[in-house]
């Protein structure tokens, strides 16, 4: 992964390493991982720290690992877009044009890593691994599991962090089921957890 790595922070295939503070962010985690965890694009404090899911999403995100069982050193965690997409100093999604150029470095890590299952977080990295349309609402397959023909891996969507954190309790609640649900089903092959899980209430 360290050849892949440098390669992502020296990318210049789109205008956003211009105003992202530390250069594309690659993936953190394991070379190789049962469970890999795709996010949107970087935020403020990722863009400094130079890591994925830092900051109060990271956070945040810990939280959910933690209550189904899950250690995060033991998943792969990165974005489809690996810099950060600003408009008048504000985040913003990134564009159809900015997710085409970066998903190469996303199929590499894929390839790489090599994991069993995927979880999208957010609409962005939903669309582009499922193919959804924007019309189709997230709620509609959140949680559900799917094949696709580029990968072996199960694919689930789950709603992001940013969104989880400004929505109800429910949504949460969910989240954890979700990977808690994974973490089951991953555990006899590879991944190691050293302590049990506790089942979400």
């Amino acid at each position: 992964m360290t050849n892949l790595n440098s390669q992502i922070k020296s990318c210049q295939k789109c205008p956003l390493y211009k105003d992202t503070p530390c250069g594309p962010v690659p993936g953190i985690g394991p070379d190789k991982a049962s469970l890999m965890i795709v996010g949107e694009a970087l935020g403020e404090d990722e863009s400094i720290v130079g890591e994925p899911f830092v900051g109060l999403c990271g956070r945040f995100l810990d939280k959910m690992l933690d209550k189904a069982g899950l250690i995060r050193e033991e998943i792969y965690i990165t974005n489809a877009v690996k810099c950060l997409p600003t408009k008048n100093n504000k985040l913003r999604t990134p564009s159809k044009k900015e997710i085409n150029a970066c998903k190469k470095w996303l199929w590499l890590e894929l390839t790489k890593v090599a994991p069993q299952y995927i979880l999208t977080m957010g609409r962005v990295s939903t669309e582009l691994l499922l193919h959804v349309k924007k019309t189709t609402p997230l709620k509609e397959i959140i949680g559900r599991p799917y094949r696709v023909d580029y990968s072996t891996a199960i694919i689930v969507p789950c709603y992001h962090p940013s969104y989880i954190m400004v929505h109800s309790k429910k949504d949460m609640e969910r989240m954890v089921e979700i990977l808690y649900d994974i973490r089951q089903k991953i555990v006899p092959v590879v991944l190691m957890i050293r302590r049990p899980p506790r089942k979400p209430s």
